[in-house]
């Protein structure tokens, strides 16, 4: 049978052509387009057709309409869990901040219909242990893995723990820890000059942690901005809301100083304890990635790390599932705050 060949005019609506067809040119062919409601009553094997229910291509098996599989776009922000503030039970010590998690942004491909683990990691535990925080990811088959390292724990008598952003350093001169290149930045240094004893700042996702000094703990480094996150996601956050800060360092004056306290990042660090008071360091705010502060050496514990948040988020209406979803401004944000999820693209 010879092949059927267009080259311009319009085919009026329901004809019917035999054989092969062949559409010349360089742009495109515009094929039915409907909701799932509005799907033909009457099918026969072979209708196709683009549905805008779930934007995507699906085709009559003889049975039912199956959806092609398909790929679409979407951003994320990750934030890994915070570490703990430094904790040393002596008298003559002033502890480094905890680092913020660290944070991760990018827009990757999402297969359709297929089924992404969603990790949120818990912040590093304060009170009498230095602990990191646990690392957040978005893994899945079909998009390179996307890891947020946990940020690291502030110092007391040694180094203090690297991480997304590293955590402070005290005053018994530990170094403090390095960050991760892309996710967060080194802690600060702590200080130390006859009865001064002050710990650094732990890194935040957008700063350095602040270094110690003769009247105060080092401030802990801020986080980063980001502008995309919609107002309704289920933490509350707001347009250019701040994640991952770095927790303040803790401070000691014997006897009685004035030292004040190290405050925390902007993104959810903790205040560093002080001789005033309070000698806890403070902790890190819940899915912020926010380092805790570190302690006031006698009598004070330290201040734990913030869990993290994964946002993933595309522009039109509901797609997939999973976590909190809010849609604003013409664009959906499935937010997730629990262990462990899955996100179903």
């Amino acid at each position: 049978m010879p092949i059927q060949k267009i080259t311009s005019g319009i085919i009026q609506p329901d004809q019917t052509l035999s054989g092969n067809l062949t559409v010349s040119g360089t742009g495109f062919t515009k094929i039915a387009s409907g909701t799932t409601a509005q799907r033909p009553t009457s099918n026969v094997a072979g209708y196709s057709r683009f549905n805008t229910t779930n934007s995507l291509l699906e085709f009559y098996d003889g049975s039912s309409w199956v959806s092609l599989p398909g790929q679409y776009s979407a951003s994320y922000l990750v934030v890994a869990g915070g570490g703990s503030g430094g904790y040393y039970p002596a008298q003559l010590n002033g502890s480094g901040g905890g680092g913020a998690g660290g944070v991760v942004t990018g827009t990757s491909l999402f297969t359709a219909n297929a089924a992404y683990t969603v990790t949120v990691g818990a912040g590093g535990t304060g009170g009498t242990s230095t602990n990191a925080g646990n690392p957040s990811s978005v893994s899945g088959i079909g998009i390179t893995t996307v890891t947020a390292i946990g940020g690291g724990y502030g110092a007391a008598t040694s180094s203090a723990g690297p991480g997304g952003s590293g955590g402070g350093g005290s005053s018994s001169s530990t170094p403090a820890g390095s960050g991760t290149p892309g996710q967060g930045n080194p802690g600060g240094v702590g200080f130390q000059s006859g009865t001064t004893y002050a710990g650094g700042g732990g890194g935040g996702a957008g700063a350095i942690g602040g270094a110690a000094t003769t009247t105060t703990g080092g401030s802990g480094g801020n986080g980063s901005v980001f502008s995309a996150i919609a107002t309704a996601t289920s933490t509350g956050s707001v347009p250019g809301s701040y994640y991952g800060g770095g927790g303040g360092g803790g401070a000691r004056n014997s006897p009685g100083g004035n030292v004040t306290i190290g405050t925390g990042g902007s993104g959810g660090g903790g205040a560093g304890g002080s001789e005033q008071g309070p000698r806890s360091g403070g902790d890190g705010s819940a899915n912020m990635g926010g380092g805790g502060g570190g302690a006031h050496s006698y009598g004070g514990n330290a201040g734990s790390g913030g869990s993290g948040i994964i946002v993933i988020y595309y522009n039109g209406g509901q797609r997939a599932n999973g976590g909190n979803v809010v849609t604003s401004s013409g664009v959906t944000y499935h937010t997730f705050t629990t262990s462990s999820s899955t996100y179903t693209a």
